[in-house]
C-alpha cells in the first residue's frame, strides 16, 4: 500500500540520484569538474552504496567507474561481498572495467550461490589472472548449471 509506494518513491529518487552524479562528473566531464565535486559525489556514492535497497546498490556498482574514478576502488569491493547477487554482479563488472586487482574476492565468488556471479567471476579471474586457471578449472568440476559449464570452458579456451 502506502509504505511500498514510499519506498518506491525513494528508490527511484536514490537511483536518479545516482544517474544526476554520473551526469555531473562522468567521464568527459570529470576532467573539468572541480575536484571537490568529484570527492562530493564519491562520498554521496559510498553511502548510497550502503543504502537498503538492492537496486540501489547495483546502480552503485555499475556507475561507479564513471562518477568517482579511482576513488571506485574500496566502493567496489565492498559491494562484491553484497548480500544481493546483482549487485555481485554488478560489481564484478566495475572491478573488471577498471582493472582492479580482485583476485581474491573473484576466487571466492567462484563458490557463489548465483551462477550469474560465478560465471562473472571466473571469465573475471581468466582475464586478469593467468595463475587462476587451475582454480578456474576446479570450479568446473563441481559446477552444477550446465550454462555456466559451457561459458567458462569457452573462455578457458580463449
Amino acid at each position: 500500500g502506502v509504505q511500498v509506494e514510499e519506498l518506491r518513491r525513494r528508490a527511484g529518487a536514490l537511483v536518479q540520484g545516482v544517474a544526476g552524479l554520473h551526469d555531473l562528473a562522468g567521464r568527459d566531464e570529470q576532467a573539468r569538474a572541480p575536484r571537490q565535486l568529484v570527492l562530493a559525489g564519491g562520498q554521496r556514492l559510498a553511502a548510497l552504496a550502503r543504502s537498503k535497497l538492492a537496486a540501489t546498490r547495483r546502480a552503485v556498482a555499475r556507475q561507479a567507474a564513471d562518477i568517482v574514478g579511482n576513488g571506485a576502488e574500496p566502493i567496489l569491493r565492498d559491494l562484491l561481498c553484497d548480500a544481493d547477487a546483482s549487485v555481485r554482479h554488478a560489481a564484478i563488472r566495475g572491478a573488471r572495467r577498471l582493472n582492479i586487482e580482485c583476485g581474491a574476492e573473484l576466487r571466492r565468488l567462484l563458490d557463489d550461490e548465483d551462477p550469474e556471479v560465478r560465471n562473472a567471476a571466473a571469465v573475471g579471474l581468466l582475464d586478469s589472472d593467468a595463475s587462476a586457471r587451475g582454480a578456474v578449472e576446479q570450479m568446473l568440476v563441481h559446477e552444477e548449471c550446465a550454462w555456466v559449464g559451457a561459458r567458462v570452458t569457452s573462455a578457458l579456451r580463449r
